[in-house]
């Protein structure tokens, strides 16, 4: 299964974290603020994204991740 989006704007540099009971995944967006995350196993996760220089990190809950499933999360907007 695959998670993919987008977090704005790019100069929040986040690192977005994708957890759920079992698992951890790591990415880092693109210039264009685009995220992918691959291989996902079967489960319940939430997605933080930890802002950089001053932006205040978020975390969207409960997206169900079942096999062969792409999830688009909807475009996420850091703020200070």
């Amino acid at each position: 299964a695959k998670i993919k989006g987008q977090v704005l704007p790019p100069g929040a540099s986040p690192l977005v974290t994708a957890y759920s009971a079992k698992d951890t995944l790591y990415a880092i967006p693109g210039w264009n603020g685009n995220y992918q995350f691959s291989n996902v196993p079967v489960g319940t996760y939430s997605i933080n994204f930890k802002g950089h220089d001053g932006f205040q990190d978020t975390t969207i809950n409960d997206i169900e991740i079942d096999t062969l499933k792409q999830v688009k999360i909807p475009l996420v907007t850091l703020h200070k």
